[in-house]
């Protein structure tokens, strides 16, 4: 091979082509590396746009998952959240596709009289149906001679009877027969 006028030798041939691989070889990565760093740092830029839109480092939060926290650390991995229970680290990826959002100046008060609110209307729900069907239960219960409960009873009221024998105690049956009647009356 004839370069500027002078012939090369095999092995130069060698070291030039090997130059040449070897640059393109370090200048693929290179190109790899700044175009993954400038990526990953827009991704970055990104991220801490949209999480200080909300609020930034230092602000309490609401997070699905884990409730009411408060950033302690913003980095390019993803957040650390804290609350009473735990210290968590949040990747950025689970970040950017969770809702995070600020919560109003009286949040535990109101959160505290929602959660009164929302057992009030359960136990409304609930209690008419299982008062009914304990009703019913006790009243089979007692009614039944051979039952534990009609036989506890039974021991109790003859003791108070006992106790007071001026006094007359209607017995339960008695007792229930009354209610009836009355429950019949209001109806």
């Amino acid at each position: 091979m004839l370069l500027w006028g002078r012939t090369l030798s095999f092995n130069e041939v060698l070291i030039g082509v090997g130059l040449g691989v070897t640059t393109t070889v370090i200048a693929t990565g290179i190109t790899f590396y700044i175009k993954d760093y400038l990526k990953e740092r827009t991704k970055f830029r990104k991220f801490k746009e949209k999480l200080s839109q909300i609020a930034g480092k230092n602000a309490e939060v609401l997070i699905p998952i884990f409730g009411l926290v408060k950033i302690i650390e913003i980095n390019k991995q993803g957040i650390i959240v804290e609350n009473q229970l735990c210290k968590t680290f949040i990747p950025m990826e689970k970040v950017m596709q969770t809702e995070v959002s600020l919560p109003v100046k009286n949040y535990d008060e109101l959160r505290k009289e929602l959660a009164v609110k929302t057992m009030k209307e359960s136990l409304d729900l609930m209690l008419p149906p299982l008062m009914d069907k304990m009703k019913e239960v006790f009243v089979k219960e007692f009614l039944d001679n051979k039952s534990e409960l009609n036989a506890v009873v039974a021991l109790q009221v003859k003791s108070a009877l006992q106790d007071e024998r001026r006094e007359r105690i209607p017995t339960f049956k008695e007792i229930i027969d009354q209610a009836e009647k009355n429950d019949k009356k209001k109806k």
